[in-house]
């Protein structure tokens, strides 16, 4: 009843995976989180531009390495499909459903070479797909979380391996 009410009102919230969603272009990051920072939640080095909510570490591997670790562990998430990649800019972005009602929210991951010392740093924005909703915030910073521990648990065991 309720769930049918939710998707007659969201209509993306009636599909599974990335259907209902267009299949989004590639963003200039830092352009894309100023227009939408209000209902979403950023990821990024402290050093960032605009300023991240979680920040993220130093990477010591090159950005094409990092890259290949974002979509793995973006597609390895619990309810979450990869939307689009572009491997030249190093971008994804991946659709993440909540548990209950199917609400989607966007996740465009980033890999950028570091300048200094031939690592690279990772961006995550994840953003609402309906509205401005602060209640999903809490949701949104645990996703990230849970998305960049992945990451770190990732990288350590390639390096092991």
């Amino acid at each position: 009843m309720i769930s049918g009410l939710i998707s007659r009102l969201y209509p993306a919230c009636a599909a599974p995976g990335t259907q209902g969603l267009p299949i989004p272009d590639p963003v200039h990051l830092p352009r894309w989180v100023e227009r939408n920072h209000s209902h979403g939640t950023l990821a990024a080095p402290v050093d960032f531009d605009p300023a991240a909510d979680i920040p993220t570490p130093a990477y010591a591997v090159a950005a094409p390495v990092l890259f290949a670790a974002l979509l793995r562990v973006g597609q390895a998430q619990p309810r979450c499909w990869l939307a689009a990649s572009y491997p030249t800019r190093l971008q994804a972005h991946f659709v993440m459903r909540g548990a209950r009602l199917n609400f989607p929210d966007m996740v465009v991951a980033e890999a950028q070479p570091s300048a200094q010392d031939g690592g690279s740093m990772a961006m995550l924005f994840c953003a609402s797909v309906y509205g401005r909703a602060g209640s999903s915030a809490g949701a949104r910073r645990r996703r990230l979380q849970d998305f960049l521990a992945a990451l770190d648990a990732d990288l350590a065991t390639r390096r092991e391996g």
